[in-house]
């Protein structure tokens, strides 16, 4: 793992702590509670069970990305916009990845995973999609060719999850600020994409930018919805 990869966790994970065991007693205060025990060790326990297949993964992934630079014919050499185009270039791909996760049922069959809980809160961004660990390198070597270091192909990717987890919660809701929606997914919208309800099925693929779903048709604004999508 880099030193920004670590950096970028340190930081995070004792926000989403917070946030969680926020979100934890909130549901409790208001006799609405968000976490059992059963779904929330299975969140876990999913994550943990991924990490060899991704350290495993990490170094052949690498290894490709360092053979694909020697082809790229692009560079951005300012740093700001380099680390910019870079996030949002990795949010499409990650967008792509997921849409493709829920179209083939080879790749859904473990992306079913995510979405099998009958819970939606924070912890469940870890309940893992393995075919993930590997595909992803595929989605972004794109990236590579563009001029993008592979380490920092990975922050980018890490960064995405870092927002995607923050979206799994039911206890925040835009409201007033619905124009965020064209620019930004919001909870929200990811409940959309957990819901299991016709119109809402295949909707808000987006990690980080919703920019992509409005291009390519795939928003769907949040007005209600009834359960949380179970594999089929």
């Amino acid at each position: 793992m880099s030193p920004t990869e670590l950096l970028l966790l340190q930081i995070s994970t004792p926000i989403l702590i917070f946030l969680a065991l926020l979100e934890f007693i909130t549901g409790v205060i208001h006799d609405n509670p968000k976490y059992s025990r059963k779904e929330t060790l299975i969140n876990i326990w999913t994550s943990v069970l991924r990490l060899p297949l991704d350290f495993l993964v990490r170094g052949i992934g690498l290894g490709l990305f360092a053979w694909l630079y020697q082809f790229h014919f692009f560079i951005i050499e300012n740093r700001v916009m380099y680390w910019v185009v870079l996030v949002l270039l990795g949010d499409f791909c990650f967008w792509l990845m997921h849409w493709v996760s829920h179209q083939v049922r080879l790749f859904w069959a473990t992306h079913a995973i995510h979405h099998s809980s009958i819970e939606m809160n924070l912890s469940i961004g870890l309940r893992a999609d393995y075919w993930q660990s590997i595909t992803k390198f595929f989605y972004y070597s794109p990236l590579i060719l563009l001029g993008f270091q592979g380490e920092d192909v990975l922050v980018a990717y890490l960064v995405t999850l870092i927002y995607g987890t923050a979206v799994h919660t039911e206890h925040f809701s835009v409201g007033k600020l619905r124009w965020m929606e064209w620019i930004f997914i919001t909870p929200s919208m990811h409940r959309v994409h957990h819901a299991s309800n016709l119109k809402y099925l295949d909707k808000n693929m987006g990690m980080i930018f919703s920019i992509w779903d409005h291009i390519f048709g795939t928003y769907q604004e949040a007005v209600s919805y009834t359960h949380l999508t179970l594999p089929t």
